[in-house]
Formats: C-alpha cells, structure tokens, sequence
C-alpha cells in the first residue's frame, strides 16, 4: 500500500518541525519546516500494538528541488514511487487520510 512520509510530533516541535524530520528519517529529503505550507488536516484511524488510535493527520505541501539524493530507509519504506498528484492511484493508500490530502492537492492546483 501507499503511504505519504509522516510519523508523530515529538514533544517540543512543532508541526512543520515533524513533517520535515519525517521526511528526511523516511526518505533523506531535506525540506526547511520554514517553507513548508499547511494544507489540510484531517481525521485517521492508526491500527497500533492492537489498538486503533484515533487521529488526527497534518499535511503539508514543500517545494523540493531536486530527488537526486533521495536515500529510503529500509526500515521505513520499501519503495519509492514519485508521481504528479494526479497521477497517484488514490485507491492504493493504506490511510483515507493520505488519499483524500492528495485529492485536495490536486483540486487546489487545478481548481
């Protein structure tokens, strides 16, 4: 299944903070949180240690300029599939949440 990089706000950090430390534990993207700009949040159901976590997930959109240093953690992503956003097949998200920020994305840049 398809999953946007993300994770939990550590104690101290704001979200922004978290996106951009995510981003790079995830995939070794380096994204200044000052850039980054809100774009949704949205409500999530996270199956955990046998128990479903109600949620609440934070999207944020950042300008990247280059994939050339691109470096997944193993232990975090088994493959990396960069597409336009309207081009991700929506229906392959583990989270509705992901999907749905997604197809926000894509109605905010082609209204």
């Amino acid at each position: 299944m398809l999953g946007l990089p993300g994770g939990v706000v550590d104690p101290g950090e704001t979200g922004e903070e978290a996106a951009a430390r995510e981003a790079f534990e995830e995939v070794g993207i380096v994204i200044d949180p000052g850039r980054l700009r809100y774009l949704v949040s949205l409500n999530n159901r996270y199956p955990y240690q046998g128990f479903v976590w109600p949620t609440i997930d934070l999207f944020y959109v950042g300008e990247v300029q280059s994939f050339d240093d691109l470096k997944p953690n193993p232990s975090e992503v088994s493959e990396l599939l960069l597409l336009p956003p309207h081009e991700v097949p929506l229906e392959k998200f583990a989270f509705d949440s992901n999907a749905e920020a997604v197809r926000r994305l894509i109605r905010e840049t082609n209204p």
